[in-house]
């Protein structure tokens, strides 16, 4: 991509304009663009590490499995910030997470090795990608902490607070594994969150007005 498409992306997309600010003209021609939709797929835990993808809109669900096989939700990936890096510092051919798309995304990609190359030779880079690792790891760990202790109702809730307001097209399936819980139980949290008015139901489908979502925020930091 030119020097052009890169200043359009940085108007665009103002969460990763920093960083776009300091990429070379070399790296910044092996970047790329990718659109993914809303619930797919971006990699699978023992994939090789082939790229390290710059989140500049949507948010990109990381989770792993635990013995049983069920998908624990470890933490939600916002814009500004990048996924595969860790394995890539440190050497690791294979991903250790799940990483899918909760809302659409756009993302910028860069191979491992064009990466490798460009922070082994800015200092700059260097510095921000140890700063942004240590927030990421830190709030991974709190995350992963809270949210498996926490009650189903308020891990429901939680994910509910990241959907925007109107309809939440996921099903119910769907939300059970984001929240490491069965489907019955799913259902017996939006029953309660209907009957004490936080969402309404419309066409089968989880419906959250900006007044509900408000409710449900205050829900969330209530039980924190």
């Amino acid at each position: 991509m030119d020097i052009s498409e890169k200043n359009r992306i940085a108007q665009d997309y103002p969460a990763v304009s920093d960083i776009l600010k300091h990429i070379p003209s070399d790296v910044w021609s092996a970047c790329r663009i990718q659109k993914v939709r809303r619930d797919e797929s971006l990699f699978f835990h023992g994939d090789p590490v082939e790229y390290i993808y710059l989140v500049c809109k949507g948010i990109i669900e990381i989770s792993s499995a635990s013995i049983s096989g069920r998908e624990i939700k470890v933490v939600f990936v916002n814009e500004g910030n990048i996924i595969g890096e860790m394995e890539a510092l440190a050497g690791e051919n294979t991903l250790v997470y799940n990483a899918k798309a909760y809302t659409d995304c756009v993302l910028i990609k860069v191979s491992v090795d064009v990466f490798l190359k460009w922070i082994s030779s800015d200092l700059n880079l260097a510095n921000f990608m140890a700063v942004a690792l240590a927030k990421k790891l830190y709030y991974a760990s709190m995350e992963t902490v809270k949210y498996t202790q926490q009650p189903a109702l308020i891990r429901f809730a939680t994910l509910l607070y990241s959907e925007d307001s109107g309809i939440v097209y996921k099903t119910r399936q769907q939300l059970a594994k984001t929240c490491g819980v069965s489907i019955r139980t799913i259902n017996r949290c939006i029953n309660k969150l209907k009957e004490e008015k936080f969402v309404s139901i419309y066409k089968g489908k989880i419906k959250i007005t900006k007044e509900q979502r408000e409710k449900i925020g205050q829900l969330i930091r209530r039980n924190d």
